[in-house]
């Protein structure tokens, strides 16, 4: 890996140098290209990501990345999918939104391009049902009008059952931080059904199951 090439001609020397060193070892035959990426020297670490609720199913969550969100846990998760307002609430919901609004000279950070990578991974993981979990950590965001980068990403897939819910090869660990948020869940659901129910009851109609969403 070689970090801070500035130019064009330190891109080509830094590849000579790792192709010559790989043929040193012997192993030139398995070398199958380079990923050339551009350095991010500024912007807010981010995580975005997604994990399997046996009740729920997917939740995407979203809080400060690196190693911010391992200590201060400050994430929070909804119900997949989601609309542009969740992802709006998402963003403003952490206690480290303030580092996105700009603080001590530091501009802002670029929040339509955040809110549309938050709608991009409930989407996917939507579409592609094998994903079981996902977490882009950390993703950069830039300033106004530059977006945001994704600096590292993993996942793990599963095998889904339709007639018995998600397979044993599921992931089970959800970190401490997502019980608060899956109570909140619970409650709030609880609270929209009943709100559906009053409502029915008063107009005379019926609380189907589709109210629930």
């Amino acid at each position: 890996m070689r970090l801070n090439l500035a130019d064009e001609a330190a891109v080509r020397q830094a590849f000579v140098e790792i192709q010559q060193r790989v043929a040193q070892d012997g192993k030139l035959a398995e070398m199958d290209g380079m990923l050339i990426q551009p350095m991010i020297s500024e912007g807010v670490e981010l995580m975005v990501g997604m994990t399997l609720d046996s009740l729920f199913g997917p939740l995407t969550g979203f809080g400060l990345g690196g190693i911010h969100v391992e200590i201060l846990e400050d994430v929070c998760f909804r119900v997949t999918p989601i609309t542009d307002r969740d992802a709006a609430e998402m963003v403003r919901a952490i206690k480290g939104f303030r580092l996105l609004e700009g603080y001590r000279g530091h501009p802002p950070a670029d929040l339509p391009a955040v809110e549309n990578l938050l709608l991009r991974v409930a989407r996917l993981v939507e579409e592609v049902p094998e994903i079981a979990e996902l977490d882009l950590n950390p993703v950069i965001a830039l300033p106004p009008g530059r977006g945001c980068q994704i600096v590292d990403a993993r996942h793990s897939g599963c095998i889904r059952d339709v007639g018995a819910g998600w397979s044993t090869e599921c992931s089970k660990s959800i970190e401490r931080s997502f019980h608060n948020q899956y109570r909140t869940i619970r409650i709030a659901q609880r609270s929209l059904r009943d709100t559906a129910e009053q409502q029915a009851a008063q107009s005379g109609s019926t609380v189907t199951p589709h109210d629930d969403h």
